[in-house]
């Protein structure tokens, strides 16, 4: 619970570091339309809910930017620093904000006033200093070639490049499940990793896409604030999108959320562009943006728009150490699965690593469960299967009255058994 208060304070800090960035750059009315499209948004209050990592880089990396743009407003050595400094914490906490140090060389080269820095030491000593901040990691890179089950070194993440090719997974970060879901129904079988983060919907998307593309055409007409916002966006953005994924990985090749630091500028500039419309224009985008923010708390708080589809998760969600005792389970119901609905108990089926197996009633590693009943708690055992050091348990619920009308199968989370502690709680429960 501690860890997880603390996610949640970063990702308000982040709204708040927001909302001054965008107030310096371009005025109250901007940062308030910034600051509310990452409030609002469902990827944003997934990632601090869930207490990972990604809430602590998304912080670090806005540091850095905010500091890095001081210094292109007050050219003073000192900003220089202490976004190195930034850069270096948002590293250790994930590699891919490694990209920020070419943006930022990179911001300094294209821009007039500032490209004469390129030839003083200052930045050059800044690197010098992020590499020193980012020494524990290099240090156990250095010692750590060979990668374990649960680590990965920097090598095992560059194997993840298989050339330069085209992936899609980068533009479901923008369009969320409305992609999934027409992609689905044309026949085809998305292969999106790590569905527990929530997408943001695609009228958040469209209303980001359209403020980055306006902004890109108009580029030649932009100040430096806008060129570092660019820069970054369209760096980290086609970076992953002209990745082949590699076939020789043990890792997941691809993640629709690696270019998660887009979000930032993306905010950044569409409160920009927002907060310049008037008129028609201006109660077209209002329109859309309030639509957009009703959708993400309807999926925030109902999980999607389609209520039927309800989550049942279990408490604890993981079981550890893999001892074989028998650890006490139980389940609980999405909020929006509590009005007027009964449940009953199905089965309780074991799951190999291919996500195959078979019923769990009556083996000694399944104590207490009742089917065909209410029944919310009961006993697993925390052992691997026998063939392979993985095990998944997966209760099955259906709901009988449910606030739609009709009986159908709740959509469960598994119970998974882990030889190191690792847990994701969801968000209402």
């Amino acid at each position: 619970m501690g860890f997880r208060l603390f996610s949640i304070g970063t990702g308000m800090l982040t709204i708040l570091l927001i909302y001054r960035l965008a107030r310096e750059w371009s005025g109250p009315r901007a940062a308030l339309w910034s600051a509310g499209l990452l409030a609002l948004n469902e990827y944003h209050v997934g990632i601090s809910i869930f207490a990972v990592e990604k809430t602590y880089y998304v912080f670090f990396s806005l540091l850095a930017i905010y500091l890095f743009w001081r210094f292109l407003t007050q050219p003073r050595p000192k900003w220089l620093f202490l976004a190195a400094l930034c850069c270096g914490l948002a590293s250790l906490c994930h590699e891919v904000t490694v990209l920020l140090v070419p943006v930022f060389f990179l911001t300094l080269l294209l821009s007039p006033t500032h490209r004469a820095w390129l030839l003083r030491k200052e930045p050059y000593l800044a690197a010098v200093l992020y590499a020193a901040v980012l020494s524990p990691d290099l240090y156990w890179n250095a010692r750590h070639t060979a990668a374990s089950r649960h680590e990965a070194s920097y090598r095992d993440h560059l194997a993840r490049i298989g050339g330069i090719g085209f992936t899609r997974q980068p533009f479901l970060f923008y369009s969320g499940d409305a992609a999934r879901q027409i992609y689905t129904r044309m026949g085809g079988r998305p292969t999106v990793k790590a569905t527990i983060y929530p997408a943001m919907n695609v009228l958040f998307g469209a209303i980001l896409m359209a403020a980055i593309t306006l902004a890109s055409i108009r580029a030649r007409r932009s100040d430096g604030t806008s060129v570092l916002l660019l820069v970054l966006f369209w760096t980290v953005f086609l970076f992953f999108v002209l990745i082949r994924p590699s076939r020789e990985t043990k890792l997941d090749p691809v993640m629709w959320f690696w270019v998660t630091l887009t979000l930032l500028p993306a905010v950044l500039i569409a409160g920009r562009w927002l907060a310049h419309l008037q008129g028609r224009w201006l109660l077209a985008a209002s329109t859309v943006a309030g639509c957009a923010g009703l959708w993400s708390v309807a999926a925030i708080v109902g999980r999607h728009l389609d209520l039927p589809s309800f989550t049942v998760v279990f408490r604890p969600g993981s079981l550890f150490p893999p001892d074989g005792r028998m650890v006490d389970i139980r389940a609980a119901f999405h909020s929006c699965t509590l009005c007027g609905s009964r449940f009953q108990l199905l089965d309780i089926r074991i799951l190999d690593e291919r996500e195959q197996g078979s019923s769990g009633i009556g083996t000694p590693d399944v104590e207490g469960a009742r089917l065909q009943a209410d029944s919310r708690s009961f006993r697993l055992r925390a052992r691997f299967n026998a063939a392979s050091d993985l095990r998944n348990y997966q209760p099955v619920y259906r709901a009988l009255d449910p606030p739609l009308g009709r009986s159908h199968a709740l959509v469960t989370d598994l119970v998974r058994v882990r030889s190191t502690p690792v847990d994701f709680p969801p968000v209402f429960w």
